[in-house]
């Protein structure tokens, strides 16, 4: 009959496993081995001990609110170290492998949720915020409106309209920016994809945002793996912003791709416009966050967050250089197409 471990034996253990989860050291693994020749002994039940070793585990991921791999891997050790001498290790590694996979599955959850509070935060903010304005328009003038037909002020009626169409295309726009935002979070499906023609499509797209910019597009981009529809889309964005705050006198834009000494390749936006105060820099892709005070220049904040998604669906990074009246330019990587 298996003796009652004594009373100290889950103290021990306890506070054997997390000096190790912390600091491994062999000393503390060979303490670990004596445990396991206690089991063997019949000194110490085998349920007994993986009731403590999870116990130590929970509190410790209680206190950290997530368990790392790195804690994950030495909790493992540990144990394996003591069920070594009981032959045991082979038939507990497809218990560690499950916690292992539900760490994982722990781990992308979290990042999800956390991701989803920081869109509500913006969400809370648009709301608050960037629809008050077009709505507050909307109110105030078509209350004044049928005050106008009343008394017959057809010059008055007209931009009263002209008002309420304003302050509702800045709704739809502001809506329609969410929604593709938000449908970002789908899979993606990947194939070849030619940057040049989605280059050349989404210049179509945006020229009419400046008809006198002069876009130069370099000759050669090598192919990408990825979804043809976003990185399109992924253009028209960094393209359009360049059109709308490119220099009011010779505006240029220059779309290219240059390759590090590695061989990776990094596409980029340039514009010769008015440029981004260094400050603004660590959040320019935050949604819904305006770096400049010209009224003129019409936009939601959404694009560049919707920029970076695209990037990052396709495995890649975003990030800008930019210089106050010089100049800004985004730099971006895509997951190529190796031959």
């Amino acid at each position: 009959m298996i003796e009652k471990p004594p009373i100290n034996f889950k103290k021990q253990y306890a506070s054997f496993l997390r000096q190790y989860i912390h600091q491994p050291d062999e000393l503390l693994l060979d303490e670990a081995t004596t445990i396991g020749k206690r089991i063997l002994e019949g000194k110490i039940g085998l349920l007994e001990l993986a009731d403590v070793h999870h116990e130590t585990l929970a509190e410790v991921m209680r206190q950290e609110d997530m368990l790392s791999h790195e804690t994950l891997n030495h909790s493992n050790s540990f144990l394996l170290a003591a069920l070594v001498p009981s032959n045991m290790a082979a038939e507990y590694t497809h218990v560690i492998r499950d916690l292992l996979a539900n760490n994982e599955k722990l781990q992308k959850q979290k990042m999800e949720l956390e991701e989803v509070n920081a869109d509500l935060e913006q969400f809370n903010f648009l709301a608050s915020h960037d629809l008050q304005e077009p709505i507050r328009n909307l109110s105030i003038f078509c209350e004044l409106l049928p005050q106008y037909l009343e008394m017959g002020k057809q010059e008055k009626v007209l931009q009263a309209v002209a008002h309420i169409q304003a302050a509702t295309q800045s709704i739809k726009n502001l809506v329609k920016s969410l929604l593709n935002y938000s449908c970002l979070k789908d899979e993606i499906s990947f194939e070849a994809v030619a940057p040049k023609v989605c280059i050349e499509e989404a210049i179509q797209n945006v020229q009419h945002l400046n008809a006198d910019a002069r876009v130069h597009v370099d000759e050669y981009f090598p192919e990408v793996y990825g979804d043809a529809s976003l990185i399109t889309h992924l253009y028209i964005n960094l393209i359009g912003n360049a059109l709308k705050y490119a220099q009011k006198e010779a505006p240029t834009i220059h779309v290219g791709v240059r390759s590090t000494p590695e061989g990776q390749s990094i596409f980029y936006v340039e514009d010769n416009g008015m440029g981004i105060e260094e400050i603004f820099l660590k959040n320019i892709f935050l949604p819904f966050k305006r770096f400049h005070t010209d009224k003129n220049i019409k936009g939601t904040g959404i694009g560049l967050s919707i920029c970076k998604r695209i990037v990052e669906k396709h495995y890649g990074r975003i990030w800008v250089e930019s210089r106050v009246n010089k100049g800004t330019t985004f730099f971006f990587t895509l997951k190529e197409l190796r031959k």
